[in-house]
């Protein structure tokens, strides 16, 4: 009869994400060779990316060598997995805003909407804050213009640009009185 003892914890390179999963190695005696009676306990961390189904190798010592006797018959191991760490995209810049600019062509008469006789368009102005990312800051505001003949159903709008105070550098942090500080 052959005694599997369960002894060391080898890490094996895993392809896949570089990540080093566990190997579990088991040493096979001769039956004749004396072991300790006790088991070993032993934490197993399974990281992120790896199998959970930890997989094994056997190295087998034949009757005819002398007798290796291991610490204890064999080790029993309790299993944890690693969380995964999502993976970040870094964010995008946002691309900075267009100012866009409607006129209609000379000699332009807008048709009528569907259902009316004639265009009114309404006299009012409405007034936007577009806000300027601090990515965009030192870029002039871009601006389009479209020119079309269509009725307007709303009011023209104007738009004012928001410049929010962005810093300029990355403030480094502030040394504080206690063990190590300056006081």
């Amino acid at each position: 009869m052959i005694i599997q003892v369960f002894l060391a914890l080898l890490a094996s390179r895993a392809m896949a994400q570089e990540v080093s999963c566990p190997t579990i190695t088991t040493h096979s005696i001769c039956s004749t060779c004396p072991v300790n009676a006790c088991l070993r306990l032993s934490t197993l961390a399974i990281p992120c990316g790896c199998s959970t189904a930890v997989p094994t190798s056997t190295i087998s010592h034949a009757c005819s060598d002398t007798c290796w006797a291991p610490e204890c018959a064999g080790t029993s191991y309790a299993f944890t997995t690693e969380a995964c760490q999502p993976t970040s995209v870094p964010p995008t810049a946002p691309s900075c805003p267009t100012v866009t600019t409607s006129i209609r062509p000379s000699g332009c008469v807008p048709p009528p909407p569907p259902g009316a006789s004639f265009c009114a368009e309404p006299a009012c102005l409405e007034l936007k804050t577009m806000t300027w990312p601090c990515s965009c800051v030192g870029q002039t505001v871009p601006t389009a213009t479209a020119t079309d003949c269509a009725c307007r159903t709303g009011c023209g709008t104007t738009t004012q640009v928001l410049y929010l105070p962005c810093p300029t550098s990355v403030p480094s942090p502030t040394p504080t009185d206690g063990p190590g500080c300056p006081a």
